[in-house]
């Protein structure tokens, strides 16, 4: 999808309206399992960035210490919001298969419901920018939906429900085409993309809501 369908998303009044239920979740459930998982793999000293922020809601429990951290999005209606997170330190409006880093000047990339919006190509040329723009050691953190999880199933019973009363197709976000069917393909995808010590979990800390693909460069 380009810039200005993700625009459309984000400044959406469908989106506003109607996903208030879900800011809930993201804001004190994922954002507890995105600190933990911080904490867990990245260094307390750096650049980082999220890659593919939206409104960086997620982020603003992470644990600032000497870190500094980068919110890029294609939005730059995303952009806009993700500036009220006082923690976020630089805002880049971008495109994560061209990242406008040099190469190994990151030292960890994190995502939260991005990837499986990619095709499996764009995957690969995304994981490709991941590899250059890392320092040597650094790990990558995604947050990857699985073709099962609560908030899949949640979801996707709220939009069916707002089909049948409206006669009209819903839908939260744009098509996820990539979701993960096993903690194996999200292995796989990392290692077939240069990654090691690759580990997938599916966590409490954010109620079996998405699966987190955890890699080394």
């Amino acid at each position: 999808m380009g810039s200005n369908e993700w625009d459309e998303h984000w400044s959406s009044r469908k989106f506003v309206s109607l996903n208030f239920a879900f800011k809930f979740y993201r804001k004190h459930v994922m954002s507890n399992a995105l600190s933990y998982f911080f904490e867990k793999y990245f260094p307390k000293d750096g650049i980082f960035v999220e890659c593919g922020s939206g409104t960086s809601l997620t982020s603003f429990k992470v644990m600032k210490h000497k870190r500094r951290l980068i919110a890029l999005d294609l939005s730059i209606k995303a952009i806009m919001e993700a500036r009220k997170i006082r923690k976020i330190d630089y805002f880049v409006q971008s495109d994560i298969l061209r990242l406008p880093f040099k190469p190994e000047s990151v030292d960890g990339i994190w995502n939260l419901g991005v990837m499986e919006h990619l095709t499996q190509a764009e995957i690969d040329k995304a994981m490709g920018e991941f590899q250059r723009v890392l320092k040597k050691g650094s790990y990558v953190v995604l947050f990857w939906p699985p073709v099962y999880s609560s908030t899949g199933i949640a979801y996707r019973i709220i939009e069916k429900m707002i089909k049948i009363a409206t006669g009209k197709d819903f839908r939260f976000y744009p098509d996820e085409i990539s979701r993960l069917s096993s903690r194996e393909e999200g292995a796989s995808i990392m290692k077939r993309n240069g990654f090691r010590d690759c580990r997938v979990f599916f966590p409490w800390r954010n109620c079996f809501g998405d699966l987190v693909v955890v890699a080394k460069k």
